[in-house]
């Protein structure tokens, strides 16, 4: 038998020693990464781009965006539609990196 563990996130505050006293200055609070503001920004930016090409249906497309990844999920109807917003995707500011996750389905014809 195989145990696996992960460990998703342990944090470790320490301080420096202070005087008895407890007078000693509070500890900076802690920054955060500007993409961790801004994944809402991002997403707002790549739904637009899209939206605004005409090359990419974006009415069956999800844009997620998580701490400046960007996963590209649903359908278009061509390699060019999903390559075109993988384009878009990577363009906008604050993405790391790009899961296009798109699938290919051209429209169906009654």
């Amino acid at each position: 038998m195989q145990i696996k563990v992960l460990l998703l996130g342990v944090a470790i505050a320490t301080g420096g020693v202070g005087p008895a006293s407890g007078l000693e200055d509070p500890p900076p609070p802690k920054r955060v990464p500007k993409h961790l503001e801004s994944d809402k920004e991002i997403q707002t930016a790549i739904v637009k781009g899209i939206v605004a090409n005409p090359n990419v249906f974006a009415a069956s497309l999800r844009v997620e965006v998580a701490d400046g990844i960007v996963t590209l999920r649903g359908r278009v109807r061509n390699r060019e539609a999903k390559a075109a917003a993988g384009k878009i995707a990577r363009s906008a500011p604050g993405v790391r990196r790009v899961e296009n996750l798109l699938k290919i389905a051209p429209e169906r014809t009654r």
